[in-house]
């Protein structure tokens, strides 16, 4: 019986060094800025059980490594992709988002330096589709002028499919809508940050200023200091297109913009929590503030924390249980305290 109780408690005390290596090692590589490879944001943090913070890190895409920005805020998030990415990369951006109702547009000002954000929608006359973003390439929409800029980032709007002359086209800026009404059934609806890795200058095309086309200019908020992004996220070139009578403008319409970065939104989730021997366990979801209850089975008696919650950072709250036979123990034995949600 002693060598069964020695063995038992080996097994917990390996176990418990092992999650606090492995949770070590992530938090230790975050803070380095070393990256770990994995699909997306939410992935990344659900492996080290919500200890990540805001950071660079890599994935592979077809054998390629890519370097993502993970801005982890308060039960969500914003992925944004580095203008030093490779021309050659296929990488498909729906997989770095698991909410396609909007795109962030944070851009820097040249009179203070200062970086400013907006949320950019589709107008409730498209709010049953997607705003799509893609990288090097626009299937479905109508493409940019300035191809020879790229790499590029396409964030559409309205897909050809849906593009009708008189039509009444636009996009949502902070809550607020700005429409027009496609004179011509020109079918351009799109905003693109142009990486430009090979430094071409912009087609003769000039661009020009509306309350349209600048309303993410216009309405955006300054950004708090301790959330600014790192310089090196930021892209002076751009391309935005509307109609049909919408408007067009490029990097050089604006000169108190020097940057523009472009975010996509993930919600943080939580990873299915892991099963305890000789226990029932009870998950309410994996959103966070939900919670998961272990019952241990009958003649068993828990350790650690018998209710868990999936915590705003994408983790579950307190230390995995275990249930252990009351045999192992005399009457009245200290096995452990139950500290849920903590």
């Amino acid at each position: 019986m002693k060598n069964t109780i020695k063995v038992s408690k080996l097994r917990e005390f390996l176990a418990e060094m092992k999650f606090a290596f492995v949770s070590l090692f992530l938090l230790l590589c975050s803070a380095m800025g070393v990256s770990a490879e994995l699909e997306n944001c939410v992935d990344l943090q659900k492996q080290a059980n919500g200890g990540l913070r805001s950071g660079l890190y890599s994935i592979k895409s077809g054998g390629n490594t890519v370097y993502i920005y993970c801005y982890y805020g308060n039960g969500d998030g914003y992925v944004y992709l580095l203008p030093s990415i490779s021309n050659n990369v296929n990488l498909n951006l729906a997989y770095l988002s698991n909410d396609h109702s909007l795109v962030k547009v944070i851009h820097k000002r040249r009179q203070n330096g200062k970086q400013y954000e907006a949320t950019m929608q589709q107008i409730p006359a498209f709010n049953s589709l997607p705003v799509s973003v893609q990288f090097n390439k626009h299937d479905g929409y109508q493409g940019i002028l300035n191809k020879a800029m790229g790499p590029y980032m396409f964030i559409g709007f309205v897909p050809l499919s849906h593009n009708v002359k008189g039509g009444v086209q636009g996009w949502k800026v902070n809550g607020q809508e700005f429409t027009f009404t496609n004179c011509d059934g020109n079918p351009n609806s799109y905003f693109s940050v142009l990486f430009n890795a090979n430094k071409p200058g912009y087609t003769s095309y000039n661009g020009w200023k509306n309350p349209l086309m600048y309303a993410w200019y216009n309405l955006a908020t300054q950004v708090p200091v301790s959330e600014e992004l790192p310089d090196a996220l930021f892209s002076p070139d751009y391309e935005i297109h509307h109609g049909g009578c919408g408007g067009y403008s490029i990097g050089t319409t604006e000169g108190d913009i020097t940057g523009v970065a472009i975010g996509q939104r993930f919600v943080i989730t939580c990873s299915v929590p892991d099963d305890v021997m000789n226990a029932s366990k009870t998950l309410g979801g994996l959103k966070p503030g939900s919670i998961v209850i272990y019952s241990c089975n009958p003649g068993y008696k828990g350790s650690g924390d018998l209710v868990r919650m999936c915590t705003s950072t994408g983790g579950w709250s307190g230390v995995q249980p275990t249930c252990i036979s009351e045999a192992v123990f005399g009457p009245g034995q200290l096995i452990g305290i139950w500290t849920a949600f903590k």
